[in-house]
């Protein structure tokens, strides 16, 4: 009786309301059908099968009967250890036509015969239990239940869900055995190097279970063959390989796994559609006495006198006018959510957008490539390791990149209305609908039926203010015009074109079916990237079916040639420099568009398509296999430039400095600011992490000496495990007053290195060491007379000697967006620029970074000094663009949020930090190095006049520097960079009228820019 009632209460609340007077007889009768027939002994059978914690699994349902021939209602429930049923899978027929209620995590196909299997999604304890099937006529004497067990590995593993409902993250540990069921020690451990610490550890003591949890952890004591460890914020000091262990495995039993500050996958909120357990009691309790008190008053009456007219009429439809009155009370409701989500999305559209009639906006602001990366441990710290990139990944990334190159440069010449998405797949569209709002009913891309999901999305979507909605699909041809066989290369020709027109077509009836609600009309491009209009002519030369399809696909007329409106290599900027876009190509861009320059009717309907594809409800990732880090890309520029500063924060180093970090002699060469000095802290913190001890050399002729010595002496001075295995102690020493220019000087300096060792292996870092100074060739020789067990790491900037038996690796500037790297080119500098080599394989960069902004001001007459209101105008310019559009500050109260980052008040902005002032520095250089920058300069008080809070760092004191660690941004001399290591995510580079001779620090100023970087160059009056 229980599960019949059970049965009847899942068809009433479960189906659609229009439908519950139907329902409600069709309950009815569906329970009389049930006792009349309970009796039957044919069994009702299950299998589900084993699986890890959080893999799917397959569950399968054995019926006597073929549903599909029969018609008749099944349900698959799951009954947990407290003895409650809740339905997973629930199917009924109408009208011929089965219909189903899925529950979260279940996905079904809707195929029946005498079997049915369902696919349980990520098994977690919840969802162990015992699983039945149930076929309406069936009594429970039918029914074998199946029972879910965990299949355990040989292992402990874990795994990391980021942006759950409740964390921020979830570490999950899977165990190799049931300690749920074991009173055994188990821990979960974070690593930093060699250091193990505990951040959560569980024992029992007088039979009871105590565990011990760090700040920022949260347990909740539940444990089974695996446990989940809630992490509510995810810091840096937080950042990590974690592992989990229990008593009885070895080390060679724990797989580790990584938590990352940059990993912000995002995940869509859904609706909990079960509710809470208390309302499905209380829901079960009414829907039981309603049945029992409809069976007890009207069965007899019902049965005997309306069975057979229910039975010939149960297809029926209700009344025209009922169903039109339904019909249209449903409207306006719907019409009216509709109405307030769309006047939402728009109006958080104008926060994000504020100049979004008369501007141009990119999504993403800047285009992140494919890139892949591995995370490891060395000597302590995370390290980005680049994987080789898949090909075609790589081949088409370069050609976004070229492409967008181009569309900025239009952009920036039209100074109009236009939004260019990229980086998009049709299910982003609304995919982050919040709470408020989740009962819209615009359409989406599911809703649109019979679509090949096998068809790509389009590469790019331009919403013009004047001219409209443009689709693009970028298609590359690689090296074609150059291979032998030209039918075969017309063949391949053909084939890419014949998949982009897929691709348009399927473009243009998403984008119809989306926006449907208004008249939208969608015009559409092919970009050839890598292949000319001559050859992309004589491949359909006699393809007279092709052409007739890619005119109506374009939408011209039967005597245009379409292959005028695609976009061939000859339109586009050159392709090795494809960031120098002339006004001749965007010329070209608009003739092939047919774009007039003249202003025209603006869109009426604008706002509102900017709104959903553009709007906060619709949100992209960077899509890369699972194995690799994703993360949520920005929308605005703001967060565009934090999340590139992020990523170039990182310490990434190339699969070949790593396979070096073993070796004992090495030379690092290099241009300033390249990581040099970063791997000679990796190398020895590896020798101290052995129980080594480390000798920093000071090269007195060096003139940027106290820098980097400061920087390795506080790489070097990270505290070591003191519960490490190595039993020796081990020490950083410095070894002062080391001259290279200087034959007496070396030869002491070497007796100073052999007494210090003590008859231990010699390891030794010298930095920023002058390679050709003409006693550096005796240093060597004597230091490998004397210890045989020499390890010396030594860093130069150029290949100015060839000194024997080292190890020569050359360090690639990879610190630094591209964007910024072809400014330092400029400067005359030997800068590599992307792609860069990996193993046999190449990869570019995470992203190409945002476009350097430049302004200008005027410089007096006398040498060095500018014009006080000139300066003052020009410090306006810059603050106005930082406040306004990169820090995105609401209010002019600047002191009011000065320690704090600055939030927008949407609901959705990303998790990420976005900017403040300290990620702000402002270099100045001076033909006259005797003047210092002061408070007083005139850019500086134009930030400040702007919003931005400023300080010029003092550098005159005593240890070095003198350093204002409030939130405010710094201003300083490039000379004062042999004095203090700065990155940042913008820099402000202001410069002078004449060369300035200073060019190694003003490279290290340029390259110390992780994101946004803004030069300001002055002009002759």
């Amino acid at each position: 009786m229980v599960v019949a009632l059970m049965f009847i209460q899942h068809r009433f609340y479960l189906l659609p309301r229009p439908h519950s007077r139907t329902v409600l007889l069709a309950l009815f009768l569906s329970f009389l059908w049930f006792t009349a027939v309970s009796a039957q002994d044919d069994k009702i059978t299950c299998e589900v099968q084993p699986a890890a914690p959080f893999e799917d699994t397959t569950l399968t349902c054995h019926f006597p009967e073929d549903l599909s021939k029969t018609q008749k209602d099944f349900t698959i429930y799951r009954y947990s250890k407290a003895g409650i049923a809740e339905a997973v899978v629930d199917c009924w027929w109408l009208g011929g036509t089965l219909d189903c209620y899925v529950s979260r995590g279940v996905e079904y196909n809707k195929m029946v015969r005498r079997d049915v299997t369902v696919t349980l999604q990520r098994m977690t304890s919840e969802l162990t239990g015992t699983y039945a099937c149930q076929v309406a006529g069936y009594g429970v004497s039918s029914l074998r239940t199946c029972e879910f067990e965990f299949k355990l590995g040989k292992e402990n593993s874990c795994n990391i869900d980021y942006k759950t409902s409740d964390f921020q993250a979830r570490l999950t540990c899977f165990f190799s055995e049931d300690i749920g069921k074991r009173k055994t020690k188990f821990a979960v451990y974070k690593h930093s190097g060699q250091v193990r610490k505990a951040v959560m550890e569980c024992s029992w003591v007088d039979e009871q279970r105590s565990c011990t949890v760090e700040n920022g952890y949260q347990f909740d004591n539940k444990v089974s063959p695996y446990l989940t460890l809630g992490i509510p914020e995810i810091t840096k000091e937080k950042e990590g390989n974690y592992s989990c262990w229990h008593s009885g495995s070895d080390n060679n039993q724990q797989k580790t796994c990584f938590l990352s500050v940059l990993h912000n996958v995002s995940a869509s909120k859904e609706i909990d559609q079960s509710g809470d357990q208390s309302t499905n009691t209380v829901a079960l309790g009414i829907s039981v006495a309603l049945m029992l008190l409809i069976i007890a008053v009207a069965a007899g009456i019902f049965v005997l006198k309306y069975k057979r007219k229910f039975l010939c009429n149960k297809n029926k439809t209700p009344s025209a006018s009922d169903e039109e009155e339904g019909n249209r009370m449903l409207d306006d409701e719907e019409e009216k959510r509709n109405k307030i989500f769309q006047e939402y999305l728009e109006k958080e559209v104008k926060e994000m957008y504020p100049n979004y009639m008369n501007s141009c906006y990119f999504v993403p602001p800047v285009y992140f490539n494919k890139t892949r990366y591995k995370t490891q441990y060395v000597a302590g710290r995370v390290v980005y390791v680049p994987d080789p990139s898949d090909p075609a990944d790589l081949k088409h990334d370069q050609a976004m990149q070229h492409v967008l190159h181009c569309l900025h440069h239009m952009a920036e010449r039209e100074k109009t209305g236009m939004f260019v998405l990229t980086q998009f797949q049709y299910d982003d569209y609304l995919n982050n609908v919040d709470h408020q709002h989740a009962g819209h009913r615009l359409p989406v891309p599911n809703s649109l039926t019979d679509e090949d999901n096998t068809i790509e999305c389009f590469d790019f979507l331009i919403v013009h203010k004047v001219h409209g909605v443009l689709v693009g699909v970028v298609k590359i041809f690689g090296d074609m015009e150059n291979r032998g066989d030209v039918r075969k290369v017309d063949e391949m020709i053909v084939l890419q074109i014949t998949e982009a027109m897929k691709q348009l077509r399927k473009a243009d009836r998403v984008i119809r079916h989306l926006m449907s609600d208004h008249q939208v009309k969608v015009r559409m491009t092919m970009i050839l990237h890598d292949l000319t209009r001559s050859s992309l002519r004589q491949a359909v030369e006699r393809q007279n079916a092709l052409v007739e399809n890619l005119r109506e696909c374009l939408g011209i007329t039967v005597v245009e040639d379409p292959t005028e409106l695609c976009l061939c290599s000859e339109d586009l900027s050159d392709s090795s420099t494809p960031w120098s876009v002339s006004d001749d190509v965007t010329k070209s861009i608009h003739n092939h568009w047919k774009w007039s320059s003249q202003d025209g009717e603006n869109m009426t309907n604008y706002l509102s398509i900017v709104a959903r594809f553009f709007g906060p409800a619709t949100k992209s990732r960077l899509r890369v296999p699972d194995d690799y880090h994703q993360f949520e890309l920005p929308k605005t520029l703001t967060e565009a430039v934090s999340l590139t500063g992020d990523l170039y924060a990182r310490l990434t180093l190339h699969p070949d400095l790593i396979e070096h970090l073993n070796d004992p002699r090495v030379i690092l060469v290099g241009p300033p600011n390249s990581g040099k000095t970063t791997m000679l802290a990796l190398a020895g913190s590896q020798w101290l992490s052995s129980g080594q001890d480390v000798l920093l050399v000071k090269d007195a002729s060096s003139k940027h000496l106290s820098t980097h010595l400061r920087s390795l002496l506080t790489a070097l001075s990270t505290p070591r495990d003191k519960n490490s295995t190595t039993s020796t102690k081990s020490d950083c020493i410095v070894e002062d007053e080391c001259d290279f220019t200087s034959i007496k000087s070396v030869k002491k300096c070497i007796e100073r290195i052999i007494t210090k060792a003590n008859e231990k292996p010699v390891c030794l870092l010298i930095d920023g060491a002058h390679l050709n100074g003409k006693h550096v060739q005796v240093f060597f020789e004597e230091l490998h007379k004397l210890a045989s067990d020499l390890h010396l790491w030594i860093t130069c900037s150029g290949l100015e000697n060839s000194i024997k038996e080292y190890t020569w690796l050359t360090i690639k500037v990879s610190n630094c967006p591209p964007t910024v790297l072809r400014e330092v080119r400029e400067k005359k500098a030997n800068i590599e620029l992307p792609p860069y080599t990996c193993g046999t394989g190449l990869y570019l960069p995470a992203t190409n970074g945002p476009i350097v902004k430049h302004f200008y001001y005027n410089l007096s007459k006398e040498p060095g000094k500018v014009k006080v209101a000139d300066g003052l105008e020009c410090g306006q310019q810059v603050g106005k663009f930082l406040a306004e559009t990169v820090l995105c500050i609401k209010t002019g109260k600047t002191e009011e949020v000065l320690m704090e980052p600055f939030q927008n008040t949407s609901a959705f902005r990303t998790a990420r930090s976005l900017l403040q002032f300290k990620d702000i520095v402002v270099f100045f250089e001076y033909k006259n190095q005797g003047l210092d920058v002061n408070e007083h300069h005139s850019i500086l008080k134009g930030l400040r006049e702007s919003g931005i809070i400023v300080t010029v760092v003092n550098t005159n004191v005593s240890d070095g520097v003198g350093i204002d660690d409030r939130n405010t941004a710094w201003a300083i001399h490039i000379r004062d960079l042999s004095k203090i290591k700065i990155r940042r995510k913008i820099v402000v580079y202001v410069e002078t009228n004449s060369e300035v001779t200073d060019v190694d620090n003003k490279l290290r100023a340029l390259t110390s820019c992780t994101s946004q970087l803004i030069m300001v160059h002055p002009k002759l009056l």
